[in-house]
C-alpha cells in the first residue's frame, strides 16, 4: 500500500495472454473452429453466452445515494451531528435545531454541486454508438460492436474504430492510429505475417486493436479477443485494480476534526470539573459543560469549507476543466510534480506541414497561411495529388479532424487547402490512373495522371534518401526550368534534410516526371513475381521507372508545440513544480519536444522504456528528480514513474488521454484527461481538460491554491470566534459569574452572524501572485504558526473584551443581568463582522488591502449587523435569544471596542508582514 496516496495494483483474476500474434491463419481459424465465410447466428449465440458482450469493464456508476453518503462521512459533519444529538437529550430543542440546519446546508451544497459535475461528466462521456460491419452467415451485416464474438469476420476501413481485436489475414494498404493504446502519435502499417512471440505491444502488426482508429486503407480481419480480454480490457482491469484513499484535504480535514473534538472534550471536561470544585451542581455543571462544547464548535466551518470548495470548482470550470469530485479540487494546490504526457498536451495533437525548402526558397510557415508563392503551391500540388487522404465533412474551417487518411497526408491535404487548392478540381483536371502505395520497405508512394495530349506525370512522394536516388534533376522556380541534380546540389539537399530531421520534423520529398500518354500503368514494375526473368524485368522497370525525376522540394511536417507552452513550463518552475514529460515517441523525437517546452535537460535526463524497465525500484528513486523525459514508455513504467515520485513525497498530477495512460491517471494524486480521451482514461481521472491545454493544468493548479488558502482564512475566521466563546465561559467559571453569553446566542453567532462573512471570504481576489509561493506540502497543517498566534491573540482580545463588557453593564446587579448578557451577545458578533477585514490577506497589513473590492463581504457584513439587531429588537427572538434592546451609545460603545480589537490584531499582523 502506497504510504502517500494508498493505492496498490494487483494483477489477479487476469486470464493468461494468448499470442495470437504469433500464429498462423490456419492455426488461428483452427484454433476458433472459424472460417473466413463468418460464423453463423446459432454459434454467435452461443459465444455470446461463453464470452459475454464485447464491452471494457464498466466503474461502478454513481448513484444519489452515493452521492449522499459521501457527504454524510465528512469529519466535520459527524462532530456536528454528535453535538445535536447531545443537545437534544439535554432538552435543549433550540440548539439542536440549529446544529441540525447547519448540516443540512453543508449536505445540500455537497449534493448539489458532485450530482451537477455527475451529470456534465455523463454528458462528456455519452458517446455514438459502435459499431462493426461484419461477415455472418456469409453476408455482410451492419452490427452493434458490442455483439461481436471471437471467431467473427469484420471489415475495417478509413475512419473505422477498430471494435476488438482482430488478427488481419487481407490487407491493403492499412495504417492504423493506435496512439490511444501504445502514445504513439504514427499512425501502424499493418501486414499480413507471423511475429515472434515476445513481439512487443507497439510492434504487432498482424493485429487491430480494440479502440484504435483506421487512418487509412482496408483490411478483413479474424476476431480472436472481445472485451475485458483485448489489450485495451487488460488496462481496465489494470485500473480496476488500483484502489483510492482519502485525498489530503480529507486527511488534513479529518486530522482537524479529530483534533477539535478532542479539544472541546478535554475543554468541557475541565470546565465541568472546575464547576464542580467551585461548588455549582452536578446538573448545572453538564448544561455548562455541554455549552461549552457548543461554543467550541464552528457550526458554520462545515458549510463554507464544502461551499469553497464548489466555488474552487466552478472557477476551474471556466477555465475549461471540469474536477469530478468536490474534495479534488483542493489537492490541486498541493501538486508539485507533472508527469505530462506529450501528445496533445504539450502539442496540438495534430500534424501540421510547418517548412518547405525548394532550390529558391526555404521557409517556415505558420498557421493561417498566408498567400502562398508560386514554388510553395507546386510543391503542395503534388503532396494532395500523391495523397490518399480526402474530405469527410466539409466545413467552412476545415481541420484534420474533418479528414480521413494517415496524419501526414491529412496534413498534406490540409495544408494545401490552406493555400487555396482545391483537390476536387485538379484531380478532375488530373485524373488519376494508377498507383504504386505507400510502403513501409520501399519508402515512397507513386501517382499516375493524365497531363495534356502530348504527357501523363507520375508524382512521387516519400523518403528524402530515397527519392534524392530517382532524382536526376531539381526544379527552379526562379530559372522557370529544371538544373541538374548534381553533386554540389545533392549535398546541399541532403545537409537541410538532416538539418530538419535534427529539429524534430518529419521530413518528405517531392518531385515528378512527365511520361509518354501510352503509358497507363505503373503498378506492375514493382509486382514482377507474376513474371519470368524476374530480375531482369526489375533492374529494367527501376531503370525506365525510378530515375529521371525531378526533385521539387521538400516538405517538413511536425506536431506543433501548443502556444504559450515553453512560458507555462517556466511558470509552473517559478511556483516549485517539476514538469516532467512522459511520451510513446522515440528518444530522439521526445528531446526536440521536451527542448522546445522550455524542459531543461542534462545528459541523464531521458530516460527510455527499456532502460527504465531494468531499474530497481531504489535506482530509479534516486535518479527521479534529475529524469525529465520518458520516451517509449509502457502502462506498466508509467504507473512506476508515477509510484516513484510518490514515494520521494511528490504530489503527483499525470496527464493523459489513452486507454495506456489510464493506470498511472488512477494511482496519481490528481490523475487528469484530455477531453478527447478514451472513456477509460476519463473514468480513471479526477480532472478532465475540456480544452487539452497545458496552461488550463497550470491554472487549475492556481485556483487549488487558491481554495487552500480560502480554506485556511474561513478556519482561523471561525476558530477566533469558537475560542473566545470558550474563553468566556471558562473565565466566567473561574470568576463564579453568570454565563455572559447563552448557548443559543453561541450558535447564532457562529452559524447566522459568521457563516455569510465567512461565505463571502470565498469571492475575495488574490491581491499577489499565488503562483509564486511553493506548492503546499502534503501533509502540512491546515493553520501555520502564524495563523496560531492570530487565532490565539484575536480570541483573548475578544474575550477579555466580552468579559469586561459583561461586567460593566451586569456589575454585580441581577436586575441588568439581561442587558449584560445582550452587550456581550452584540459585541462577539460584531468582533467577527470587525475582524473579518483582517484575515482577508494575512500577508498584507490591512491598510495595504482594498477594503471595498469584494462587494459579497460588504453584503455579508450589512446582513449580519441587520440579522444581530433582529435578534436584540424582535419580540420573538428576544424571547428565545434572552435579549434586551439596546440605545445608540451602546452601539458606539461597541465600535469602538471594535476598532481597539482590530488594531492589536494588525500590530501582530504587521510584525509578521515586516520580518518577511
Amino acid at each position: 500500500m502506497d504510504k502517500y496516496k494508498g493505492y496498490h495494483y494487483t494483477y489477479t483474476n487476469r486470464k493468461p495472454e494468448i499470442k495470437w500474434w504469433s500464429f498462423s491463419l490456419e492455426e488461428i481459424w483452427k484454433k476458433l473452429s472459424a472460417s473466413n465465410k463468418g460464423l453463423n447466428g446459432d454459434e454467435v449465440i452461443k459465444r455470446q453466452k461463453e464470452y459475454g458482450l464485447n464491452i471494457l469493464p464498466q466503474g461502478k456508476e454513481e448513484t444519489i445515494r452515493d452521492i449522499l453518503y459521501a457527504q454524510l462521512k465528512s469529519s466535520l459533519v459527524i462532530v456536528l451531528l454528535a453535538a445535536a444529538v447531545i443537545s437534544l437529550i439535554l432538552g435543549d430543542g433550540i440548539n439542536a435545531s440549529i446544529i441540525f440546519l447547519a448540516v443540512i446546508i453543508n449536505i445540500a451544497v455537497g449534493f448539489w454541486q458532485e450530482l451537477k459535475t455527475s451529470h456534465t461528466l455523463a454528458a462528456l462521456q455519452k458517446a455514438i454508438i459502435n459499431q462493426a460491419k461484419v461477415l455472418r452467415d456469409n453476408e455482410e451485416k451492419l452490427i452493434d460492436a458490442k455483439q461481436l464474438v471471437p471467431g467473427d469476420v469484420v471489415f475495417l476501413s478509413a475512419g473505422d474504430k477498430v471494435p476488438a481485436d482482430v488478427r488481419l489475414f487481407k490487407i491493403n494498404d492499412l495504417e492504423i492510429n493506435e496512439a490511444v493504446l501504445t502514445g504513439e502519435s504514427e499512425p501502424r502499417q499493418k501486414k499480413n505475417n507471423v511475429l515472434m512471440p515476445e513481439t512487443i505491444l507497439a510492434e504487432r502488426n498482424n493485429l487491430a486493436f480494440m479502440g484504435t482508429f483506421v487512418s487509412q486503407g482496408n483490411a478483413l480481419g479474424i476476431v480472436v479477443e472481445t472485451g475485458e480480454r483485448t489489450a485495451i480490457g487488460r488496462i481496465a482491469q489494470l485500473v480496476s485494480g488500483i484502489e483510492s484513499e482519502k485525498t489530503p484535504l480529507q486527511r488534513k480535514l479529518d486530522k482537524f476534526a479529530l483534533f477539535l473534538t478532542r479539544a472541546i472534550l478535554m475543554i468541557a471536561g475541565l470546565v465541568f470539573i472546575l464547576g464542580l470544585f467551585f461548588g455549582h451542581t452536578l446538573r448545572e455543571m453538564f448544561t455548562t459543560a455541554v455549552a461549552v462544547a457548543v461554543a467550541a464548535m464552528p457550526e458554520g466551518l462545515a458549510v463554507t469549507v464544502t461551499v469553497v470548495l464548489a466555488i474552487g470548482m466552478q472557477r476551474i470550470l471556466k477555465h475549461k476543466a471540469l474536477v469530478k469530485k468536490l474534495l479534488g479540487a483542493e489537492i490541486l494546490g498541493s501538486t508539485n510534480v507533472i508527469c505530462v504526457d506529450k501528445t496533445g498536451t504539450l502539442t496540438e495533437g495534430n500534424m501540421r506541414v510547418v517548412k518547405i525548402v525548394t532550390e529558391d526558397i526555404n521557409t517556415d510557415l505558420k498557421f493561417p497561411l498566408g498567400e502562398a508563392a508560386e514554388q510553395q503551391l507546386f510543391l503542395l500540388t503534388i503532396g494532395m495529388m500523391c495523397n490518399n487522404a480526402y474530405i469527410a465533412e466539409k466545413k467552412e474551417k476545415l481541420t484534420l479532424g474533418h479528414l480521413v487518411g494517415n496524419l501526414t497526408e491529412k496534413a498534406l491535404l490540409l495544408a494545401g487547402i490552406n493555400m487555396g487548392l482545391d483537390k476536387t478540381a485538379l484531380e478532375k483536371q488530373y485524373p488519376r490512373l494508377d498507383e504504386i502505395p505507400f510502403d513501409p520497405h520501399y519508402k515512397f508512394m507513386m501517382t499516375l495522371h493524365k497531363f495534356d495530349r502530348q504527357n501523363n506525370i507520375i508524382y512521387l512522394k516519400g523518403a528524402p534518401e530515397k527519392i534524392f536516388l530517382f532524382s536526376n534533376f531539381v526544379y527552379s522556380h526562379h530559372l522557370k526550368k529544371p538544373l541538374e541534380f548534381n553533386a554540389y546540389r545533392r549535398e546541399k539537399f541532403i545537409k537541410i534534410y538532416e538539418k530538419m530531421s535534427k529539429q524534430g520534423l518529419r521530413v518528405l520529398a517531392l518531385g515528378y516526371k512527365k511520361v509518354s500518354p501510352a503509358i497507363n500503368s505503373i503498378s506492375n514494375s514493382i509486382n514482377a513475381e507474376q513474371i519470368s526473368n524476374r530480375k531482369q524485368i526489375i533492374r529494367q522497370a527501376m531503370a525506365d521507372l525510378y530515375t529521371n525525376f525531378i526533385l521539387v522540394g521538400l516538405i517538413g511536417i511536425k506536431d506543433p508545440i501548443r502556444e504559450n507552452v515553453a512560458e507555462t513550463v517556466k511558470q509552473t518552475s517559478k511556483a516549485g513544480i517539476n514538469t516532467v514529460m512522459i511520451t510513446g515517441d522515440n528518444k530522439f523525437t521526445a528531446k526536440i519536444i521536451g527542448k522546445e517546452s522550455g524542459l531543461k535537460i542534462n545528459g541523464k535526463g531521458i530516460v527510455e522504456g527499456d532502460e527504465l524497465n531494468k531499474m530497481s525500484e531504489s535506482d530509479l528513486k534516486k535518479r527521479i528528480k534529475n529524469i525529465k523525459i520518458y520516451a517509449r514508455s509502457t502502462p506498466e513504467e508509467k504507473l512506476k514513474i508515477v509510484k516513484a515520485w510518490q514515494d520521494e513525497g511528490a504530489v503527483v498530477a499525470m496527464t493523459g488521454d489513452g486507454i495506456n495512460d489510464a493506470p498511472a491517471l488512477k494511482q496519481a494524486d490528481i490523475g487528469i484527461a484530455l477531453g478527447t480521451a478514451s472513456d477509460v482514461a476519463k473514468e480513471a481521472s479526477d480532472l478532465i481538460l475540456l480544452n487539452n491545454n497545458f496552461k488550463t493544468i497550470v491554472e487549475a493548479i492556481r485556483q487549488g491554491r487558491i481554495i487552500f488558502t480560502n480554506i485556511k482564512k474561513i478556519i482561523l475566521y471561525y476558530l477566533s470566534d469558537s475560542l473566545s466563546e470558550v474563553f468566556i465561559i471558562v473565565l466566567a467559571l473561574l470568576l463564579k459569574w453568570p454565563l455572559p453569553i447563552l448557548a443559543s446566542q453561541i450558535i447564532w453567532v457562529n452559524l447566522i452572524d459568521d457563516t455569510f462573512p465567512a461565505l463571502a471570504l470565498t469571492r475575495d481576489p488574490i491581491t499577489y501572485n499565488i503562483m509564486e509561493d511553493k506548492p503546499i506540502k502534503r501533509e502540512a497543517n491546515v493553520l501555520n504558526l502564524e495563523s496560531k498566534i492570530l487565532i490565539g491573540l484575536i480570541s483573548l482580545i475578544i474575550s477579555l473584551f466580552t468579559i469586561v463588557t459583561f461586567w460593566i453593564f451586569w456589575q454585580g446587579n441581577q436586575i441588568n443581568l439581561n442587558l449584560a448578557r445582550t452587550m456581550a451577545f452584540v459585541f462577539l458578533g460584531m468582533s467577527s463582522l470587525f475582524y473579518v477585514f483582517s484575515v482577508r490577506n494575512l500577508k498584507k497589513p490591512i491598510w495595504r488591502i482594498k477594503l471595498f473590492n469584494n462587494k459579497f463581504l460588504i453584503g455579508s457584513i450589512v446582513l449580519g449587523i441587520f440579522l444581530q439587531a433582529i435578534a436584540v429588537y424582535q419580540p420573538f427572538f428576544q424571547k428565545i435569544f434572552q435579549t434586551a434592546p439596546l440605545n445608540i451609545w451602546g452601539w458606539v460603545y461597541i465600535v469602538i471596542l471594535g476598532l481597539i480589537m482590530i488594531s492589536g490584531v494588525e500590530g501582530v499582523k504587521w510584525l509578521f508582514y515586516r520580518k518577511k
